[in-house]
């Protein structure tokens, strides 16, 4: 079994993360995306701005 970390935004992005659908990333939880469909998300990056977290949590 993979023993993936959790970085130090998990707490708050689990709770928002409708899907519950989390990928494995350079070994940390991802979330896949935060609701069950991709509009918001796509519309959102393409008008605004996107946040990616690369924190290393050691």
């Amino acid at each position: 079994m993979l023993n993936l970390k959790t970085t130090p935004f998990h707490a708050r992005t689990s709770a928002l993360c409708q899907p519950q659908n989390w990928r494995k990333w350079a070994g940390y939880f991802a979330a896949g995306s935060y609701e069950h469909t991709l509009d918001r998300e796509y519309w959102a990056i393409r008008n605004a701005a996107a946040l990616a977290e690369y924190s290393n949590k050691s």
